[in-house]
C-alpha cells in the first residue's frame, strides 16, 4: 500500500504554490503520526518560508525552528532527529534526509514542529513555514551505493560514535 509510509493523512494537507512550485505541505505547524519503520528507513523532508507571504505581510524579521522527533513505542524516549532554524536570508524551501535505520521495524511516533514562525494578522491563515508530506522510506540506490565498502562511524562524530553505541548495546546487539 503506497499510502502506508506517507506521513499526513487525507486532510491533514493540502497544494500550496511555494518558492515557484506547487508542493504538498502540511496544514499544521504540529503534527505527529505513528507508524512502524521499514527496513533500512530514511525519511525525506521538505521545508520553508512563504516569502511572498512574509514580504506582503510587511514583516522584516522572521525565524522559524523546524524540528523533527521521534518516540519509540513503550520506551519513554524522546529522540529529537532534525533541527534547522530559517530566516528570510536562507533560500526559501530546503529538503533533508533523516536516517531512521536505528529504529527500522519498530512501532514509533514521528513529530513534525515549526515554532516561531505565525503571522498575527487579521487578513491571514497564520502560517508563513510549512512542512512539505514528508516521504518515508528505503534509502535510496544512490544513498547505498556512497555507503558501501565505507567505515560507517567514519563520517561519525565521537559523540554520535558513542550514542550509537549505547543504543546498540541497550537494544541488546552488543557486549
Amino acid at each position: 500500500d503506497r499510502d502506508v509510509y506517507r506521513f499526513s493523512r487525507r486532510g491533514s494537507r493540502r497544494k500550496l504554490m511555494l518558492d515557484g512550485k506547487k508542493r504538498t505541505v502540511l496544514e499544521s505547524n504540529h503534527d505527529c503520526r505513528i507508524l512502524t519503520l521499514p527496513t533500512e528507513a530514511t525519511v525525506h523532508l521538505g521545508y520553508g518560508l512563504d516569502h511572498r507571504r512574509i514580504s506582503r505581510s510587511g514583516l522584516t524579521e522572521l525565524e522559524a525552528e523546524f524540528r523533527l522527533r521521534l518516540h519509540p513505542e513503550g520506551t519513554g524516549q524522546d529522540v529529537q532527529l532534525f533541527q534547522d532554524r530559517l530566516d528570510l536570508s536562507d533560500p526559501a524551501w530546503k529538503s533533508a534526509s533523516v536516517d531512521l535505520r536505528p529504529y527500522e521495524h519498530q512501532r514509533v511516533q514521528i513529530c513534525l514542529d515549526i515554532e516561531g514562525a505565525e503571522d498575527s494578522s487579521d487578513d491571514s491563515e497564520g502560517k508563513l513555514a510549512y512542512w512539505a508530506n514528508p516521504r518515508i522510506g528505503p534509502l535510496s540506490t544512490s544513498d547505498r551505493s556512497q555507503e558501501a565498502g565505507s567505515d560507517p562511524f567514519e563520517a561519525l562524530t565521537d559523540e554520535e560514535i558513542r550514542t550509537t553505541k549505547e543504543q546498540l548495546k541497550a537494544l541488546g546487539y552488543i557486549d
